[in-house]
């Protein structure tokens, strides 16, 4: 799970320690967002954090100008407190099992084991999440680590641009429902929740160091590093189980996606859209589905952020 969860809440290892030091210094600060532009339409292609952290912020003002100057904000989903509240009680029956049924009627005793073990080492009582289903036990798991490392989803870039646009009434689409994407998980057999779950179990660690490396990449603006993290991840998914999972997740919505870029670039406006960083980087990401297409689309620089 964690190799999609990474892929989820964002994703690449550091490979410029093969560049020559001389080399990077040379290259012009860019933020993590690009400009696609059409005859008629310039669209704003921000890479998002779904946590963040306080030194986040303040954004550079390449990001902010941007978004200023455009009519429209296109988020993943609204996961604005207000609309995630009124989701509450829908997600509880997605992610609980019903009386009389609990995790540890539905995993294997190897799996169990392991949930015990993660348990015992982090000082944690499993009770309160034997309720859980496997594929929200696997969300939750790396949703807790961040946390104790001091990120948080009000401090996303999502909640964050959301919060921007009410304030200053900027037009708000959504490419899908919040609701929809967690169904794409809690639509996964049996087998392939297991899957995910035992990966969760057993990669705490590399959670971590994966959020920390992710984290510091997007604040320089690296997509280098940021998809050479993703791509490793990949290299790691190879159970049979989860690769279709995979691919409607990731691949698919990269897909749709692009179809919904493509559209905004066929209007007479400036639109700044926000999917999370995963999104567009790859051999497989917007950008380079946007290139094929025909549109030119480029890194935008970094213009510096303010004081604090």
């Amino acid at each position: 799970m964690p190799h999609l969860i990474r892929r989820l809440m964002l994703t690449g290892v550091a490979a410029l320690l093969l560049v020559a030091p001389q080399a990077w210094a040379q290259k012009a600060p860019k933020v993590f967002m690009w400009r696609a532009v059409s005859p008629t339409a310039t669209l704003y292609l921000l890479g998002t954090l779904h946590f963040g952290r306080p030194e986040l912020y303040p954004l550079d003002r390449a990001i902010t100008r941007a978004f200023d100057r455009s009519a429209v904000l296109v988020v993943e989903a609204d996961v604005s407190p207000a609309q995630v509240t009124r989701l509450i009680p829908k997600v509880l029956v997605l992610m609980t099992y019903p009386p009389g049924e609990d995790l540890k009627s539905n995993v294997s005793a190897k799996t169990f084991k392991m949930l015990q073990a993660y348990c015992q080492k982090a000082g944690l009582d499993p009770g309160p999440y034997l309720g859980l289903k496997p594929w929200a036990l696997a969300v939750v798991l790396p949703v807790m680590t961040m946390k104790k490392l001091g990120y948080s989803e009000t401090r996303g870039l999502d909640v964050y641009l959301l919060k921007r646009a009410k304030a200053a009434r900027k037009k708000v689409a959504a490419l899908e429902s919040a609701l929809k994407q967690l169904k794409m998980l809690a639509d996964m057999t049996k087998a392939q929740q297991e899957a995910f779950l035992a990966q969760a179990l057993g990669e705490t660690g590399a959670v971590k160091n994966f959020f920390r490396l992710v984290f510091a990449a997007w604040q320089r603006g690296d997509a280098t590093a940021i998809e050479r993290l993703m791509l490793k991840a990949d290299k790691k998914m190879k159970d049979p189980r989860v690769g279709p999972v995979y691919k409607r997740i990731i691949d698919q919505r990269n897909k749709d996606m692009a179809a919904a870029a493509k559209k905004y670039l066929s209007l007479n406006r400036t639109v700044f859209m926000a999917v999370g960083a995963m999104h567009l980087v790859g051999p497989k990401g917007l950008v380079i589905l946007l290139r094929k297409q025909g549109f030119k689309v480029v890194q935008v620089g970094a213009q510096g952020r303010p004081p604090r």
